[in-house]
């Protein structure tokens, strides 16, 4: 009787193990076809009651062809155009006086930036005004020769030796007048040792490297001005990329310190080398800066415009994703929606073009998505056990 029930026991724990394998085992199984299907087509429709379509609030547009423009993104950064940026040096040493400029100050070409007391430029002024004086009286003394020469009140040599003196003293006048035009400056009759510093182009001043009463070098840069009006935006663009663009291609530059603000650039050039660490090509956009709102250095994306056409956009939010692939829910009616799988293109803004999936005319949902995603899981996958 005993040994009876002992088996009877034991095949009922064989039983239920048996049973309990087998659910798991095929619940497992069955899990793992729904995902080895999710990158088909062809599923069931979910459906959705009146109470849930509230809760998830949802809402679905009709999918229609619309004209936009294909791009591809690219990173990068803005950079100055080197010929509009300029350094304003002191060419000579000294001491600043006074400075009329701050970083950010707006100035024309030709206006005063800095006053310098140079001891320097005074003695290059002293130089050129004692050459200048010697020259003169050599050329008077060699005109008084000529003329006693002529009258044969002096001989031929002094005339010649006369000449000579003329000529090392105008090799002495004309390199002190190249040591005032080296230093930014026209010979004149100034003889104090102000060195008066003039913007050289229009612009804006980018940086300020000046403190009034510092002494400075004759190689310290004191400012920098650039024309900030029109910028570049330096890219790299991938070897599969390359075929798709060309010099002349429209482009829009969106910083990421303003991601609704779109800058109308225009591809320039396209590099003649490959990057051999990174396998990317150079590329220059030029871009106007409006606003002054694009700052030098700043990071950002360019979209290149490689075509234009007809095609299907939906909104990005109405997309998402199974297993790495894309889906969209198409609603089917009032109460029923299902997955479809698509194949996405370029974006545009908020949108983003389906190549493959949708057909003109389907309707898709565009708000309550991840509710929807959800409810299609469960009835996919089921409960855990």
């Amino acid at each position: 009787m005993k040994r009876s029930i002992f088996i009877i026991i034991i095949l009922v724990s064989l039983i239920g193990g048996s049973i309990w394998v087998y659910k798991k085992f095929f619940k497992s199984k069955s899990n793992r076809t729904v995902l080895e299907t999710v990158s088909s087509t062809e599923f069931e429709p979910i459906q959705v009651e009146k109470e849930q379509r509230d809760l998830f609030q949802l809402e679905s547009i009709r999918i229609e062809k619309k004209n936009f423009r294909r791009t591809i993104p690219l990173i990068g950064e803005v950079a100055a155009v080197p010929d509009q940026v300029v350094e304003v040096p002191s060419r000579v040493s000294g001491r600043l006086v006074s400075i009329k400029f701050v970083e950010g100050s707006k100035v024309e070409k030709g206006q005063l930036l800095a006053v310098l007391d140079s001891p320097e430029l005074a003695r290059l002024r002293s130089s050129f005004h004692s050459s200048k004086t010697k020259h003169s009286a050599a050329l008077l003394n060699l005109e008084r020769i000529r003329n006693l020469v002529s009258m044969k009140l002096a001989a031929k040599q002094e005339e010649i030796d006369a000449e000579a003196v003329l000529k090392v003293n105008a090799a002495d006048l004309k390199a002190a007048e190249e040591n005032l035009r080296a230093n930014g400056l026209e010979p004149n009759e100034e003889t104090s040792g102000k060195y008066y510093i003039y913007s050289p182009m229009s612009g804006i001043v980018l940086n300020r490297n000046a403190l009034p009463g510092s002494i400075v070098t004759g190689t310290q840069n004191l400012a920098t001005v650039g024309n900030i009006s029109r910028l570049w935006f330096m890219a790299k663009i991938f070897e599969g990329d390359l075929s798709k663009i060309s010099e002349g291609s429209k482009a829009d530059v969106i910083l990421n310190s303003y991601p609704d603000l779109v800058f109308a650039g225009v591809l320039e050039h396209i590099g003649e080398q490959v990057d051999l660490d990174s396998r990317t090509i150079h590329a220059r956009f030029s871009f106007s800066n409006i606003g002054r709102k694009a700052k030098i250095g700043l990071f950002g994306t360019v979209k290149v415009v490689t075509n234009t056409g007809l095609g299907i956009l939906v909104p990005q939010e109405s997309v998402f994703k199974i297993q790495n692939d894309d889906f969209v829910f198409v609603k089917l009616s009032a109460d029923s929606f299902v997955p479809k799988k698509v194949i996405l293109g370029s974006s545009e803004e908020t949108n983003i073009e389906v190549k493959e999936g949708l057909s003109e005319g389907e309707d898709i949902v565009t708000k309550g998505v991840f509710e929807l995603k959800s409810l299609f899981l469960k009835s996919s996958f089921g409960e855990e056990e």
